[in-house]
């Protein structure tokens, strides 16, 4: 089986195969394109660190062909690393080539299982998993603080900053599982 490290950049990472655009990935693929090079369900692992804001061109369309090719080329029970801006923070905004706001809620719409209850309690969220046959869930979810903020004493707790304080939180880190059993 395969672990991927999508959106590589030039780090090397060992047990991984590496795409990205450019070299020196392993394999020179932009992931706009689909599907991946990779067959289904191949994948075991992978790792999108600061890439998926990167995707998708702005278009809703090409987010969700994305989405299905991740859930494509993973195994049920693969693991998917994903680390992103916070879409609120000045590093995501700030950046012209930022162009997809990904958080937790957007793997959330991909859940099955949210979408079930979402439907069952007559709530208008999207139901996506189900519409487009996905089933994603998130294992773990933190949010990554501006490390300037925290080594300083504070009156205010951490929880607070992180709700209230815009530009505290400046990634999102989460563990996915891909689902594919019934």
């Amino acid at each position: 089986m395969t672990k991927l490290c999508i959106g590589s950049g030039n780090q090397k990472k060992p047990g991984y195969q590496t795409v990205d655009i450019k070299p020196p990935a392993l394999t020179i693929w932009d992931l706009n394109n689909t599907p991946w090079p990779f067959a289904e369900n191949e994948v075991t692992d992978i790792e999108a660190i600061h890439v998926l804001e990167h995707l998708g061109k702005g278009q809703p369309e090409l987010r969700i062909k994305i989405m299905k090719e991740l859930y494509r080329v993973c195994k049920d029970g693969a693991i998917i690393h994903v680390i992103v801006p916070n879409p609120f923070h000045s590093d995501f905004l700030d950046d012209p080539t930022h162009c997809w706001p990904v958080t937790a809620n957007t793997f959330r719409l991909f859940d099955k299982e949210f979408n079930k209850m979402c439907v069952e309690k007559g709530m208008s969220n999207s139901t996506l998993g189900l519409d487009y046959d996905i089933d994603f869930k998130i294992v773990t979810e933190y949010n990554l603080t501006d490390n300037l903020l925290y080594p300083f004493p504070t009156i205010f707790s951490k929880t607070f900053i992180e709700r209230y304080l815009i530009n505290s939180i400046n990634a999102i880190e989460m563990f996915i599982e891909v689902r594919k059993g019934e």
